[in-house]
């Protein structure tokens, strides 16, 4: 009887749900979970955000107020950016994604 392994995976804001069967190895679970990896990032601390681009890319971000306005935009090439903003609710995107951050 072969076993079938549900897995649900959560990274970034991406959903990937998938069945594989533990008998054999999935290069498409390894495929997905690498280039999860490999996405822009977002991280808050007091008084600014931190955006983060993977190795070898430059990503553009866009700062929005919770209003909709743009308050900044933003390009990081294969690193960290810190960019310091008052305190506030903001929306934060890229090619890949969009979140919230609260800025305290």
């Amino acid at each position: 009887m072969k076993k079938l392994i549900v897995s649900v995976i959560v990274f970034m804001g991406v959903l990937y749900i998938g069945a594989t069967n533990n008998d054999t190895p999935n290069s498409t679970d390894e495929n997905i979970t690498s280039s999860l990896i490999e996405q822009p990032s977002i991280s808050t601390s007091t008084g600014c955000i931190t955006l983060s681009a993977p190795e070898d890319k430059t990503i553009k971000f866009y700062i929005y107020s919770i209003t909709g306005q743009i308050i900044k935009t933003v390009t990081v090439s294969s690193g960290k950016t810190i960019i310091e903003l008052p305190k506030g609710y903001y929306i934060v995107k890229c090619e890949q994604w969009s979140k919230q951050a609260i800025v305290r």
